[in-house]
C-alpha cells in the first residue's frame, strides 16, 4: 500500500469517527435531563408522598411488586385496580393506632386524611386487613384514595390516554416500578433535596369494564406491545454527572432482580436508595424513541444513520450529494 492510500485510508477512519462523533452529541439533545423532566424527579415516587387528592394525571399505588411483575409481564395478564372500601379504610386506621373511631364521622374523615399518607413502609404493617392481603397475592393494584376520588381520577387518566393516542398514536402511560432517591452533588443548591426517578417503566393501557346495571365498574391495566425498559434519561444524567453506570434491563430479566443490580450500582452514592414502590403517570418518550433510531450500535455495520451520504453530509456541514438524475415514479416507489 502506498503512503498516499494510508493517508487516505487515515484520513477517512478519521472523519467517519469525527462524523459519529457529531450523530452522537445531536442524539444527546434530544434526551431532557433538566429537574423538569418526571423521568429524573417525579415527587409521587417519595415514600412518604402524600396524595391530597386533586392530582390527574398519576396513581401511587400498593401492590406486591414481584407478583405484578408475574402476572402483567410474563403471563401478559391483566391486572385490576381497586380501591379500599370504607370498612377496609377503617381497619387499616385503628391497625395504624390513628385514634379514630368508626361511628364519629368527623374523627373518620380526619382518619381518611391520614390514611392517604400511608408510607410504602408502614403499608407494609396493614397487607393482614381482611381481603387486602389476597387481592395483592392475585397481582392486583390497591389505591388509598377514597372511591369517589378513585373513579374519577382513573377516568382522568384514560380520558387522557385516549386522547394522547388519538393526537400522537402514543399513550405515553407507564406503569413505574422502583423509584431511585438521589441527590445532586456538592456545591449544588439543592444538594440536600431528594429527587425520585423511575427505574423500571412498563407501557400499559388502562381499561375501564361496567359489567352493567347494579354492578361496580373495574379498572384494569394491560401491558402494551412494547418490552419493559428502565430509564434512559436517568441513566444519561447519572454517566454524566456522577460517572454512575446503571445497568439495561435484561430482555428476560425480573424487575426484582433488575432492582437488585441497580442498588449495587449506586452503593457508592451517599443518602442514594431504591425504594419498590408503584405509579401509574405519563412520561413522555416521543424523542427517546428518536434516540434510540439514532444509536449507531443497533444498525448493521455500514448502514448506521451516519455512514448515509445525505446525512453524513448534513453532519459535517457540507453540500449534500448530488444524484446523477432525478429518479422516476416507479423507481422512488421501489425504494418506499
Amino acid at each position: 500500500m502506498s503512503l498516499s492510500s494510508k493517508k487516505k485510508g487515515g484520513s477517512h477512519k478519521e472523519a467517519s469517527a469525527d462524523l459519529r462523533e457529531k450523530l452522537m452529541r445531536s442524539r444527546q439533545r434530544l434526551l431532557d435531563l433538566t429537574l423538569r423532566n418526571r423521568l429524573l424527579s417525579f415527587r409521587p415516587g417519595s415514600p412518604d408522598f402524600k396524595d391530597d387528592g386533586k392530582a390527574s394525571k398519576h396513581l401511587v399505588l400498593r401492590g406486591q411488586a414481584e407478583t405484578v411483575w408475574e402476572k402483567l409481564v410474563e403471563k401478559e395478564g391483566k391486572v385490576e385496580i381497586h380501591c379500599l372500601s370504607q370498612e377496609q379504610r377503617l381497619e387499616i386506621i385503628r391497625e395504624l393506632q390513628l385514634g379514630v373511631i368508626s361511628g364519629d364521622v368527623k374523627r373518620a374523615q380526619a382518619g381518611h386524611e391520614l390514611a392517604l399518607s400511608v408510607s410504602s413502609e408502614r403499608w407494609i404493617e396493614v397487607e393482614g386487613v381482611r381481603g387486602v392481603g389476597g387481592s395483592l397475592k392475585k397481582g392486583n393494584l390497591i389505591s388509598l384514595l377514597p372511591e369517589e376520588v378513585f373513579k374519577k381520577r382513573l377516568k382522568k387518566i384514560r380520558h387522557e390516554q385516549d386522547t394522547l393516542i388519538n393526537s400522537t398514536g402514543d399513550s405515553a402511560l407507564f406503569l413505574a416500578l422502583g423509584f431511585l432517591e438521589w441527590y445532586e452533588a456538592e456545591p449544588h443548591p439543592r444538594s440536600n433535596v431528594p429527587f425520585f426517578a423511575p427505574l423500571v417503566l412498563i407501557h400499559v393501557n388502562l381499561s375501564q369494564q361496567n359489567p352493567g346495571e347494579g354492578g361496580q365498574c373495574t379498572f384494569h391495566l394491560e401491558m402494551d406491545a412494547d418490552h419493559p425498559q428502565g430509564n434512559p434519561c436517568l441513566a444519561e444524567k447519572l454517566r454524566h454527572d456522577f460517572g454512575v453506570t446503571l445497568p439495561e434491563l435484561g430482555e428476560d430479566e425480573s424487575a426484582d432482580d433488575y432492582l437488585t443490580r441497580l442498588a449495587r450500582a449506586i452503593r457508592k452514592q451517599k443518602n442514594w436508595k431504591i425504594h419498590r414502590g408503584l405509579t401509574l403517570g405519563f412520561f413522555n418518550f416521543a424523542r427517546y424513541r428518536l434516540w434510540l433510531d439514532l444509536d449507531p450500535m443497533v444498525w448493521p455495520d455500514g448502514q448506521a444513520p451516519c455512514d448515509h451520504g445525505i446525512v453524513g453530509a448534513i453532519l459535517a456541514g457540507e453540500p449534500l450529494p448530488q444524484l446523477g438524475r432525478v429518479p422516476n415514479e416507479d423507481a422512488v416507489a421501489e425504494h418506499q
